[in-house]
């Protein structure tokens, strides 16, 4: 857990989306997570042609912590495939 965190909090769009899609994968959603992803809501930093606000706003949908009631479509399609790429 500790890497994902050292992930979240570190510079780069490479190291949040990589913390991002762990923290998803393996369900952790404690305090520190949580707050991470909720910093990142408004981060327009980009990788693959989606924002680390995109895939942040998508993980706090599936971690059930936040529900998405947007309709930015790519926040929709993270959503969709629950992190299964």
């Amino acid at each position: 857990m500790n890497d994902i965190i050292v992930k979240l909090q570190k510079d780069g769009a490479y190291y949040k989306f990589n913390g991002i899609v762990e923290c998803v994968r393996s369900q952790t959603k404690n305090e520190t997570v949580i707050a991470e992803l909720k910093k990142m809501k408004s981060d327009n930093a980009q990788i693959a042609g989606y924002s680390i606000s995109d895939f942040s706003l998508a993980a706090l949908d599936v971690l059930n912590v936040e529900k998405y009631t947007g309709n930015n479509e790519n926040v929709l399609r993270i959503i969709q495939s629950r992190f299964d790429f």
